[in-house]
C-alpha cells in the first residue's frame, strides 16, 4: 500500500504540479474474478464495483479509484495520465521477481533441464485441470503501447494492454516444451489452500478502447511471443 497507493499519489501530485506527464501499471488483477468484465472504464459506478482478490490487485484498484475521484470532483490532474491496466506480462529479465514471475518465465529452465512440470488442478467445475486460463503479453508488445502513448499526449484514461487472447497454462506449457525440443513432462497438483480464494481462472483483455483511441499494431500470438523468448534466451 505504500508503494502502489501513497507513493503513486505523491508521484501523481508531483507531476500534476510540475507539469509533467504520467503513464503507471495498473494491472490487470484490479478486475478480480472478471464475474464484473474487463472493462477499462473511468466509470466510478463501475470501477467500485470491481473485487480485487488479492492485496496487490487492491493497491492498485485504489490508486485508479483516487484517479477517477479526481475526476468526478473535477480536481487536477497531470496534462496525461495512462493508467495501463497489464494482463500476463511475460519475457526478458524477469528473474528479480523469482516466485512472482510469469509462468513463462518460471517453466523455461525447468523444461530446459528435463524437469517434470507441475501445474496447478482445478478447483472449479467450469474448468479442467491445466485449462485456467490468461491473457499473455510479450513485454515487446507492452513497451510498445507505452511509447505511443508518450507519443499521443493529448490522451489521458485507464486502458487494458493484452492481446485479447486467452491461452491455457496447459496450452502454453505445451509451446514452451516443443520450443526447447524437449519432451513433455507434465503433472497436475492441487492448488494451495491458502490461495485458493485469491485465485483468477480466467482472464482476457478487451481492448477496444485502445484500437478506439488509434493504436493498430498488432500484438504477438502466445506461439511467437514464446518462440521470441526461447530465441533470445536458449
Amino acid at each position: 500500500m505504500k508503494n502502489n497507493l501513497e507513493f503513486s499519489i505523491k508521484i501523481l501530485n508531483f507531476c500534476t504540479t510540475n507539469k509533467i506527464g504520467m503513464i503507471y501499471a495498473s494491472s490487470a488483477s484490479t478486475y478480480g474474478n472478471g464475474s464484473n468484465g474487463f472493462n477499462d472504464s473511468e466509470n466510478y459506478s463501475y470501477l467500485n464495483k470491481l473485487k480485487p482478490l488479492n492485496l496487490y490487485g487492491k493497491s492498485k484498484h485504489l490508486f485508479d479509484l483516487h484517479i477517477v475521484k479526481k475526476i468526478k470532483k473535477k480536481e487536477k490532474l497531470p496534462f496525461q495520465w495512462i493508467g495501463l491496466k497489464f494482463f500476463n506480462v511475460y519475457g526478458n529479465n524477469e528473474r528479480h521477481k523469482k516466485k512472482q514471475m510469469s509462468i513463462i518465465s518460471y517453466l523455461a529452465p525447468l523444461i530446459n533441464n528435463n524437469n517434470e512440470i507441475k501445474l496447478f488442478k482445478s478447483h472449479n467445475k467450469k474448468y479442467k485441470d491445466g485449462e485456467q486460463k490468461r491473457d499473455f503479453i510479450h513485454v515487446s508488445d507492452c513497451i510498445s503501447v507505452i511509447l505511443w502513448f508518450y507519443k499521443n499526449k493529448k490522451i489521458s484514461g485507464l486502458f487494458n494492454v493484452g492481446t485479447s487472447k486467452a491461452s491455457t497454462f496447459l496450452d502454453t506449457t505445451k509451446i514452451l516444451f516443443k520450443q526447447l525440443n524437449k519432451k513433455e513432462k507434465i503433472n497436475f497438483i492441487d492448488t494451495p489452500i491458502n490461495i485458493r480464494k485469491h485465485y483468477q481462472y480466467f482472464t482476457k483483455a478487451n481492448i477496444n478502447k485502445l484500437r478506439k483511441y488509434g493504436y493498430r499494431k498488432k500484438f504477438k500470438s502466445i506461439e511467437e511471443g514464446i518462440k521470441l523468448f526461447i530465441k533470445e534466451n536458449y
